[in-house]
């Protein structure tokens, strides 16, 4: 089989023990989570709003980043950076809520394990990629150059096709870290030197949510950008070149403090990295230039119609995922800026949610997969072209082979109480 993907929800369960997702009809080679507080789909506020993302590839190679944003009159906020949990939330006090490993890819789906588990029955995506074409995965860690020019980070054992890079902001310690204080996340898609980008976005901590206390930034030639607490660009990194065992980053800015970045570098299928502006009307989109039909894509977007930092009184960053017409999602994070309670929401029916302060400003929902890249279709949209970035992956099939697009609208789940 070519290329297999898989799209899907789970409900955390309100105890420890392991979950299972089934019915993929292949094993995964490498799964990505993603979640928030929500425990049902739509929008609504929420004292506290956290984004988890997370990478696993096998029982022994996984990790997770967290970012929390609880802002009523005066913000108190949270991050994690954790290379023991495959999705983990936590709270403003900077302790664990909930956090599962990863025990197993299964011929038909996988397993993780609850390690720690309250009674919130979060909802949490996930992406499982397969397939004979996906022929190596990894995920992993380095220490960010202080110093400007090159870094070449080694170790991955193979060349990668493209890298995913994610952070939580200001990880200064060594993984597992949980920690009070500003908080923010960055996710950043590379595939070439000409093909990459970043959405990022830092909370400040305990200052009044009627000033500015979010920043958010969108880079469309760069793979990696750090925001410092001013609202100044601490750090900025380009992709260079994938390598033998590695890849090569160009640090044109960087700070003195060696923070902590996160990968999952993938080698084997068709990746295009790039980005559009969104429609200013409803209607279809098409987006061209991926050079082959694609099956899966990621979706990153901060509300932004500039490339660079902006301020404002609420951060603001979305994540989605599609694969097919029924297999799609979407989620928000949105810290509101008059002293109230966040906003934010989860759409399962919707690929790309634009979503300001309470307001939805552009919602798109999967289309079709084309020979050169998608089309997806606005049913509400504003005058303002905002940006956004996106990953595809997919495969050109060649006699014998397969494309596999499976489906994953329902959650199955088995809970015990064992251990990974």
């Amino acid at each position: 089989m070519g290329l297999s993907v898989q799209q899907g929800t789970l409900a955390q369960p309100g105890g420890t023990g392991n979950q299972s997702a089934t019915g993929f009809g292949f094993q995964p080679g490498i799964t990505l989570f993603w979640g928030t507080e929500y425990t049902a789909t739509g929008a609504g506020t929420n004292a506290l709003h956290s984004f988890s993302f997370g990478a696993a590839v096998d029982s022994g190679d996984y990790r997770a980043i967290t970012a929390n944003a609880d802002y009523t009159a005066t913000s108190d906020n949270a991050f994690s950076h954790d290379d023991t949990r495959c999705i983990k939330f936590i709270s403003n006090a900077a302790a664990e809520t909930a956090g599962a490993t990863f025990v197993s890819n299964d011929t038909n789906g996988f397993t993780i394990n609850w390690a720690a588990a309250d009674a919130t029955a979060r909802l949490i995506n996930y992406l499982s990629i397969g397939g004979t074409t996906l022929t190596r995965a990894k995920t992993g860690q380095f220490t960010k150059a202080t110093a400007t020019g090159q870094q070449r980070v080694t170790g991955i054992g193979f060349k990668p096709t493209a890298v995913i890079f994610f952070m939580a902001t200001i990880g200064t310690a060594a993984p597992p870290q949980t920690a009070d204080g500003n908080s923010g996340l960055e996710i950043g898609f590379a595939r070439s030197s000409g093909q990459q980008n970043l959405s990022a976005i830092l909370f400040l901590d305990n200052v009044a949510t009627t000033a500015n206390f979010g920043f958010a930034t969108t880079r469309i030639t760069t793979c990696w950008e750090e925001i410092s607490a001013g609202g100044a660009t601490a750090s900025i990194g380009a992709l260079v070149t994938m390598d033998r065992d590695g890849f090569t980053i160009n640090w044109t800015t960087a700070a003195a403090t060696a923070t902590y970045i996160f990968y999952a570098a993938i080698q084997g299928p068709s990746i295009y990295v790039s980005s559009a502006t969104a429609n200013t009307s409803t209607g279809n989109q098409a987006i061209t230039g991926a050079g082959f039909t694609p099956i899966a894509g990621l979706f990153t977007n901060i509300s932004s119609a500039a490339t660079g930092i902006s301020a404002s009184l609420e951060g603001n960053m979305s994540f989605g995922a599609m694969t097919i017409a029924t297999a799609r999602s979407a989620i928000n994070i949105n810290a509101d800026g008059d002293g109230e309670a966040a906003d934010g929401l989860l759409d399962t029916t919707k690929v790309l949610r634009i979503y300001n302060q309470g307001t939805n400003t552009h919602s798109a929902d999967f289309v079709s997969w084309d020979t050169d890249g998608f089309t997806i279709n606005y049913s509400a949209a504003t005058g303002t072209a905002y940006i956004y970035c996106y990953m595809l992956f997919g495969y050109t099939p060649t006699a014998g082979d397969a494309i596999a697009l499976t489906e994953s609208r329902q959650t199955f789940m088995t809970i015990s109480d064992a251990a990974r």
